[in-house]
């Protein structure tokens, strides 16, 4: 609520369930996006919130519905989507990370969650515009701070540490925890 989206292109990698995308299609006025993309992998889970959970995607999740005016539903992988975009120059305002969590621990069980999460910030800085675009996502609960000193470990490397970061709390009542929640941005 506290980014202005308007006419701003935004990207969602994950975002499965719809929510967010018909959040920002439905925003009103001068605060609606020039366009959104969503990329997810998941085509089942696409499908089952199309199917039954309606009130949270609308109708954009809906197959015959996945090119609209002013946004695309992609079924594929948002890592070849951002290289992609990165042989063709393309950029974003606004990248949403709504992917796999991230790990609750730094044991070596969890160094691949790790290293995914690292190749998705890399790829995201990458094709984020540099100094204005966003990129919005969550790291975990408070209760967790382990987790949360790990991701900023994370953050400070990425871009060869060109990248600065704001955090939020905000408490999530399907959690009952407070979360934090990352604005990273990168300079050029």
């Amino acid at each position: 609520p506290n980014e202005n989206y308007g006419g701003k292109d935004v990207l969602i990698l994950g975002g499965g369930d719809g929510g967010l995308l018909k959040e920002l299609l439905e925003l009103q006025g001068d605060e609606v996006p020039a366009f959104v993309t969503m990329v997810d992998i998941d085509e089942m889970v696409m499908e089952a919130c199309a199917e039954y959970m309606p009130s949270v995607c609308g109708k954009y999740l809906k197959r015959e519905n996945w090119d609209g005016p002013n946004y695309k539903v992609i079924n594929g992988c948002a890592i070849q989507f951002m290289k992609d975009c990165l042989a063709k120059g393309r950029t974003f305002d606004y990248i949403f990370g709504d992917l796999t969590d991230t790990p609750i621990t730094t044991k070596p069980r969890d160094d691949d969650l790790w290293n995914f999460l690292s190749t998705i910030l890399d790829l995201a800085m990458s094709v984020l515009k540099p100094i204005t675009g966003k990129y919005l996502t969550h790291c975990n609960g408070v209760n967790v701070p382990e987790s949360i000193k790990a991701y900023e470990t994370v953050l400070s490397k990425i871009c060869d540490g060109k990248c600065f970061f704001n955090k939020t709390k905000c408490y999530v009542k399907s959690f009952s925890e407070t979360w934090v929640f990352y604005q990273v941005q990168r300079r050029e």
